[in-house]
């Protein structure tokens, strides 16, 4: 739960430029070459699958809200039918 708070407290804008930042140096530090064992390997493919999943866990639930409120605004209303 203490992850959950600190993140709370963490600007969205803030978290973004920070894994923006870090997913460069990642990426260029693996572009120089750099070895990786097995067990850092897996760590690495395992962040990435949360990354992933998460951002996809996300976007499905924006795109469902998008898809309620298309809904919701298409609905004709029933008041004054009789």
């Amino acid at each position: 739960m203490a992850e959950r708070a600190s993140v709370d407290a963490i600007s969205e804008n803030s978290l973004l430029t920070d894994f923006a930042k870090c997913s460069r140096l990642l990426a260029q530090w693996l572009d120089e070459g750099q070895q990786l064992d097995t067990i850092e390997q897996i760590a690495l493919e395992n962040h990435i699958h949360v990354i992933h999943f998460s951002y996809g866990a996300w976007k499905r639930r924006q795109l469902l809200t998008e898809t309620f409120q298309d809904h919701l605004e298409r609905k004709p209303s029933v008041e004054g039918q009789g």
